[in-house]
C-alpha cells in the first residue's frame, strides 16, 4: 500500500512509498481507508515548522470501513464505517 512520507528535514522532502499492509492480530482492527485529506499538522511538517522526526507518515485525517477484525474484539465488525479518532505520534492534533 501506499503512504506520503516526509522522508528527511528541510522544506517538502515528501516521498509517495510502498509500505507493507498491516496483519491483523487479536486485538486490532484492520481498515480500508476511503478517502484521506491533510491536516493543518501535516502541512507544518512539510514545510519543516513543526517538531517531527523524519522519517514520518502524513495520515491522520481519513475515512474508513473495517475490512478484519481480530479474535478477541466483540463490539466492531467488518463492513462498518466506524468513526475513529485517528491520533498521530504527537497524541493531539493541533488543527
Amino acid at each position: 500500500m501506499k503512504a506520503l512520507f516526509k522522508v528527511s528535514s528541510g522544506p517538502g522532502n515528501l516521498e509517495l512509498l510502498d509500505v507493507p499492509e498491516p496483519e491483523c492480530k487479536a486485538v486490532t482492527i484492520k481498515i480500508q481507508v476511503r478517502y484521506a485529506g491533510i491536516c493543518g499538522a501535516d502541512l507544518h511538517i512539510s514545510h519543516d515548522t513543526f517538531p517531527h522526526t523524519s522519517p514520518v507518515i502524513l495520515w491522520h485525517e481519513f475515512s474508513e470501513v473495517v475490512t478484519e477484525v481480530g479474535k478477541q474484539i466483540t463490539k466492531v465488525k467488518p463492513e462498518v464505517f466506524p468513526n475513529l479518532f485517528h491520533q498521530n505520534h504527537f497524541q493531539v492534533c493541533f488543527y
